[in-house]
């Protein structure tokens, strides 16, 4: 049986042995939470049973653990060591297992694999092939989960007030194109502050389940999102307003 209540302690212990005044290991805290939350809700709504929910819960609380030591590496502004994974997704795995701290958060071994394959699919684009339905349904939920947050956080937190004024950027054909063609948009193509607001948004055509179109809407992420720039430049302007056009209609379409 998972103790959720167990893991939540142990999570939150994990996260005071970092600095308290760090707002990024606190927005990564809350974070954390926000997407447990998140992947609780889509959870119930696929009628699973309750162990499966705590199971839900369990992989976004660990979800980002890698995060919190890549902050505090960021912070003493070392080199992180050539042995540390490429992505916090197998960062997080690899802290998960050293030591075997995964035990701090869950004393059955049965489900350290699908936790392990769920973190690690997080960070990519795609999830990966040939996952067993039970690997891939929880891929899903923490991904949807996930975005939902990222979506959130788009509107509250990733933009400095001096960059919410667009002057003379320009969307690029190649990030609008793969919008308008209802794709998500790899980070080697966020080139400006105006193609990263586009990619943000385009995390809407990665989405799962109706529950989190349902979240997307009620919360009206997308047009927060939006709603916080100020483009000053036309043909800027003319191209966010069809990509808020095609976004609205698309959630509107998955609920």
């Amino acid at each position: 049986m998972i103790d959720i209540q167990k893991a939540e302690e142990e999570f939150l212990k994990y996260r005071n042995l970092f600095d308290k005044e760090n707002a990024n290991i606190q927005r990564k805290y809350e974070h954390t939470k926000n997407v447990e939350k998140n992947s609780e809700i889509i959870a119930k709504s696929l009628n699973l049973n309750n162990e499966q929910i705590k199971l839900a819960k369990l992989i976004s609380l660990l979800h980002d653990i890698g995060r919190f030591e890549e902050y505090k590496e960021f912070k003493k502004k070392k080199t992180f060591l050539d042995s540390k994974p490429s992505n916090h997704g197998e960062y997080g795995i690899a802290i998960l297992k050293e030591d075997n701290f995964i035990r701090n958060f869950i004393k059955e071994k049965n489900y350290d694999e699908l936790i392990y394959t769920a973190i690690r699919n997080h960070t990519k684009k795609e999830i990966e092939k040939n996952l067993t339905e039970e690997e891939n349904l929880f891929s899903k939920i923490l991904r949807d989960a996930d975005k939902l947050d990222i979506m959130r956080l788009s509107y509250t937190t990733y933009w400095k007030e001096e960059d919410i004024d667009i002057e003379n950027e320009i969307i690029s054909d190649e990030v609008y194109k793969l919008f308008m063609e209802k794709q998500t948009i790899d980070n080697k193509l966020v080139t400006n502050q105006v193609n990263k607001l586009v990619s943000k948004l385009a995390l809407i055509f990665d989405i799962n389940f109706r529950q989190s179109f349902i979240i997307l809407k009620t919360n009206d992420y997308f047009n927060k999102v939006i709603e916080r720039f100020n483009f000053k430049n036309i043909e800027t302007l003319d191209k966010i307003n069809q990509i808020k056009i095609i976004g609205n209609e698309y959630i509107n379409s998955k609920i």
